[in-house]
């Protein structure tokens, strides 16, 4: 039956959870997520106290708890209604209170009159009551297990006296919480405001699991909640918990470990569920009598007998503390900040099966994910801790974020921090992990950080071009410098002009101004020109890392003043000037530095103790930097909706006015026929600092190569091109000779007018490279005819072959023709080339798959009409009255042009790895012959005793199939002519065995130091799981000192 619910209109002191804005499930989520405040989640926590000495009110202040359950035995003019008092009074920690039922009425109403009551509930667990609730003559279960006639009366008597009373009509009363969740439909014409139940998972995950309950359909027993008048009623957990009495039958117990992972889950679980607060049982064990009937009663604690903490009790307060805002308490509400929670822009992909997520704000527009893996951490029926891997999650960001760190709840100390805020690998354990992300402050590029060891974390704020810094830091005359630093890279030559509006004068040596630094390093070169709090301009410097910095100052001046920067090479000069226009030099310095720096503003305050505040009007930074990246690298004919590759161009700099940016596309793409495009210059508006060129491919009939879109800047009078000024697509074809994937033949694929010959798909034999089925070539040989055993495939449109050099395919025969002939052959504008066939192959001794590579080059294929397979029926023995059927496997028909293995272009080193006595890095000061910019510069240093240790290695993520390739092709060149004879050596590992020791070819180095072209057979090499390329010398054949090759373009054809 349904509980018939009165409710009288209260207000109801707590923020309802319904909606569950921000809280997510374990998919792949939407990208706009909606967070919650951190306020609001740490209000949803609650703590049982069964005592109130000292020491548990200290440990319940020093958790950070704002709501406790009070079980103890307080009453009117108690010492524990003292320290219910003073909890509320000093801490702003307010209390529920469970209806006692030893006391009237009239006593429990007197008692929630006390500031400190949150709410009262109803009579605890009844269904357990030993004896049975007994009230105004009325006794529980008096005529069956279902007769709570008591526990009702008192409680609408309860309800009625409170809701009378004007000093407790607005205080929320919550049922009685039975013992068994589901005793709850016994009760029937129940007054009360919020639901209230108790659930324990009996040593299960927080949600449970089998063999006990669980949490979706405890909610479900709650019937209340069923009633459609009151679906939006709130609900808390006033109890749930675990304990770690481990020997307990029919409840079991968990270990420490578990309980540590289990307590900050079931906060952030519950609250996912919609769960107004709940109330963990307890925080210290209670005193065991002598034989007691159930032990675990005893054990649920965060705090054993002895005052020891358990792990819970730190992951808790650990927890708090990383999520705590500037929420203060004044002695009688809760200063909330005043601030709406935003959203954040980001999805979470890869193992997120179990995972789940919340998402909390801070009032400072910090966001706190937290994220955990919801699975049982421990086995119950073993008494054993779960170990489980963790999920590997990809966290990606579209809202701009300028730091990111990871936390664990056993320290309040990040466990990482991350510097790629866009996209970031996540290792998700069983347990609550906290990532923090902190949201740009500043517009791109403008980035901040504090450099050195300050002893108070500065911050900047930006409106327009108006930056406010706040810094500590001890100045920068010694060998490390410490100040707040906002800044952008710089790349090449280009100078920075600031009006410095105003500072505080926390030092006389304070100082506010620009700078170009080499690194954010606290010791590393700069270059700077500041102003001083009386006026003087002082022009700083640090020429080689790590030593003294050196300073210039000159006489101080009177009114605004403005600050320039500059660099043109190495040289770097500092000036001020009182209008903005005329400039005088303050100081000129050499310092070798990279193309690539940082500029920017720098302050400090020449003290720890204090924070300066800066106001900066950075009116002008000159050359705007642009760059091309792939945003999405993949782009496929014939799908819908159609699949197109996109790049983004991003200018830095000043980004405040419009700004036009011409390129090219090129590539073995062609425009209008295998991909169109809107435009030729990309338009920045003022303020924008990222725009989108999409490459939308043409869907024909053709079947092609799949083609490359290569994007390249073009100079231009306002802005200098950055390292990564192309960018390179790639456009898949979706038209394929054969791969006999589908449920039928295709179309194309034919023996029309072969008497001998048939074709079907062979399901039973699978191809090498993981498809499911083959082409299946029946030939009948009745030992009479010689020809007229072929198949074909006859294109519906003529095909333009000229692209491609190769054909490839897989091919299958019985053993028992090993050796037989097999003509491959086509036909161009429906004429053959020759008779005889373009290629021809002899069957393998073995039914396996065989790969063949047929040379095209040399014939006309301009207008190929078929591609057909035959035999000569004489070499195979037949039988005139019935025949012999011969089966042949095809699969995986292909054209073949080259692979490219590496160019270079990205910077991307990721799946480079060295040994010992070798380096890896990007060179972009010498150009490859192919006209790229980049190639891989490989650094060898030979110490004249080593003979081995000195190789790089191509480690490709999933193995890479070269058997299309007959031959690997590459560019080297050496910095020096005097290696003339020495040898590079290559070896290949095909699923992780190596071909040989001595490799799989070598490369004597020539007299010169231009780039030269080398191939390196690879016939008979396997290479259909190629895990592993390196490059490697003998290291005594080199001199001792340092030797570096260049290596580009790397090539299967």
């Amino acid at each position: 039956m349904f509980i018939a619910i009165k409710r009288t209109p209260v207000t109801v002191s707590f923020i309802v959870l319904l909606a569950c804005v921000g809280i997510l499930t374990n998919k792949s989520f939407a990208k706009e997520v909606a967070a919650v405040s951190v306020d609001t989640f740490i209000d949803s926590m609650g703590i049982n106290l069964h005592h109130l000495d000292s020491n548990e009110r200290a440990w319940v202040t020093e958790l950070g708890f704002r709501h406790i359950r009070d079980n103890s035995l307080a009453y009117p003019g108690s010492a524990d209604e003292s320290a219910l008092t003073e909890l509320y009074n000093t801490f702003g920690i307010k209390t529920g209170f469970p209806a006692r039922t030893q006391w009237t009425i009239a006593q429990q109403v007197a008692f929630a009159r006390n500031d400190f009551i949150d709410w009262v509930e109803g009579i605890n667990e009844p269904d357990g009551a030993n004896p049975a609730i007994t009230y105004n003559g009325l006794t529980d279960r008096d005529s069956g297990a279902d007769d709570y006639d008591a526990t009702i009366a008192f409680q609408n008597d309860l309800y009625a006296a409170l809701k009378a009373d004007p000093q407790t009509s607005s205080l929320a009363v919550l049922p009685p919480a039975m013992a068994y969740v589901n005793n709850s439909r016994h009760i029937s014409n129940l007054s009360f405001d919020i639901g209230s139940i108790h659930y324990y998972a009996g040593g299960r995950q927080p949600i449970g699991g089998p063999g006990g309950p669980v949490l979706a359909s405890v909610l479900n027993d709650a019937l209340w909640l069923k009633n459609p008048k009151n679906n939006d009623m709130p609900i808390i957990v006033s109890e749930v918990g675990y304990h770690t009495y481990t020997n307990q039958p029919g409840h079991p117990g968990i270990s420490e470990m578990a309980f540590g992972k289990y307590a900050p889950r079931i906060f952030a679980e519950y609250f996912k569920q919609g769960i107004m607060r709940t109330y963990l049982y307890q925080l210290r064990d209670d005193i065991p009598p002598v034989n007691p009937p159930k032990p675990m009663e005893y054990y649920f604690g965060l705090v054993d007998l002895n005052g020891n903490k358990r792990q819970p009790y730190w992951r808790i307060k650990n927890m708090i503390t990383l999520l705590s805002d500037t929420t203060t308490w004044n002695g009688s509400s809760w200063n909330y900040p005043n601030f709406t929670a935003g959203a954040m822009d980001y999805t979470l992909t890869g193992e997120t099966q179990n995972v789940r997520q919340l998402l909390l704000q801070k009032s400072n527009g910090e966001f706190y994910l937290l994220l955990w893996q919801e699975v049982s951490s421990y086995d119950y029926s073993t008494h054993t801790d779960i170990s489980n891997p963790n999920a590997v999650v990809s966290l990606n960001i579209n809202t701009p974020i300028e730091r990111v760190e990871t936390f664990l709840l056993d320290s309040t100390t990040a466990k990482a921090s991350y510097s790629n805020h866009r996209s970031i690998t996540l290792n998700v354990p069983d347990e609550v992990m906290v990532v923090r992300l902190v949201p740009r402050s500043l517009s791109f590029p403008w980035s901040q950080s504090d450099i050195g060891s300050v002893a108070l974390s500065g911050s900047s704020e930006q409106s327009g071009n108006l930056f406010t810094i706040k810094a500590s830091g001890q100045d920068m005359f010694s060998t490390a410098d410490q100040f707040r630093y906002v800044y952008q890279k710089l790349h090449g030559d280009g100078y920075i002009i600031a009006r410095i509006e105003s500072m505080e004068h926390t030092s006389g040596s304070a100082r506010a101004g620009l700078m170009m630094r080499q690194s954010t390093n606290s010791g590393s070169e700069h270059v700077s020109i500041f102003a001083r709090p009386g006026g003087e301009r002082a022009f700083h410097w640090r020429a080689v890392a790590n030593t003294n910095a050196q300073t210039l100052s000159t006489q101080p001046i009177s009114g605004p003043y403005w600050l320039k920067l500059a660099r043109t090479g190495d040289t770097f000069k500092g000036y001020y000037s009182t209008d903005g226009s005329n400039w005088t030099l303050a100081g000129t310095q050499i310092i070798p530095m990279n193309w690539e720096i940082f500029v920017g503003m720098a302050v400090t305050s020449a003290t720890n103790s204090e924070l300066n505040t800066a106001i900066i009007e950075q009116t002008y930074l000159s050359h705007q930097q642009v760059i091309v990246k792939p945003v999405d690298a993949i782009g496929h004919e014939g799908t819908s909706p159609l699949d197109t590759a996109t790049f983004a161009i991003q200018r830095s700099g000043y980004i405040y006015s419009t700004l036009p940016v011409t390129y090219t596309l090129q590539g073995s793409a062609d425009w209008n026929s295998d991909y169109t495009s809107t435009s030729w210059i990309a338009n920045f508006p003022a303020g924008v600092d990222s725009l989108y060129v999409s490459i939308d491919p043409v869907n024909d009939a053709h079947i092609e190569a799949d083609k490359t879109v290569v994007l390249k800047l073009q100079s231009g009078a306002n802005y200098g091109i950055g390292n990564a000024w192309q960018a390179q697509a790639t456009l898949y074809d979706d038209e394929k000779i054969g791969t006999f994937e589908s449920a039928s033949v295709p179309a194309e694929w034919n023996a029309t007018g072969q008497p001998r010959s048939s074709v079907a798909i062979d399901i039973g034999k699978s191809d090498p490279a993981g498809g499911a089925q083959s082409l299946r070539w029946t030939y009948n040989d009745n030992d009479i005819d010689r020809w007229g055993n072929e198949i074909r495939c006859d294109f519906a449109l003529p095909q333009d072959w000229q692209w491609a050099n190769k054909l490839t395919f897989r091919f299958a025969s019985p053993a028992s023709v090993s050796g037989k002939t097999i003509y491959v052959n086509i036909r161009n504008n429906g004429i053959a080339p020759t008779s005889s066939g373009i290629a021809q192959f002899h069957l393998a001794p073995n039914a396996e798959f065989q790969d063949i590579v047929v040379d095209l080059s040399g014939y006309e294929r301009d207008q190929i009409t078929s591609l057909f397979f035959y035999l000569d029926g004489e070499q195979f023995p037949g039988n005139p009255s019935g025949g012999i059927d011969y089966h042949f496997n095809i699969d995986q028909v292909a054209l073949f042009d080259h692979v490219d293995v590496a160019d270079f272009e990205d910077s991307d080193l990721a799946v480079w790895t060295t040994q010992t006595y070798s380096t890896v890095s990007i060179e972009t000061t010498q150009l490859d012959v192919a006209g790229g910019k980049n190639a891989l510069k490989w650094t060898f240093n030979a110490d004249g005793s080593s003979a081995w240790g000195n190789e790089i290695v191509l480690n490709p993520s999933t193995p890479l199939d070269w058997t299309c390739g007959k031959v690997l092709k590459f560019r080297f060149a050496t910095t020096s002519s005097l290696l003339a004879g020495k040898h590079i050596f290559l070896n290949i590992k095909n699923n992780g065995v190596g071909y040989s020791s001595s490799g799989v070819g070598s490369y004597v180095l020539p007299d010169d130091s231009l780039y030269h072209d080398v191939t390196i057979p690879l016939v008979d090499v396997p290479r259909d799981l190629v895990t592993h390329l390196s490059f490697y010398v003998y290291g005594l054949e080199f001199a001792a000192g340092s030797h570096t090759f260049l290596i580009d373009n790397i090539r299967i054809e």
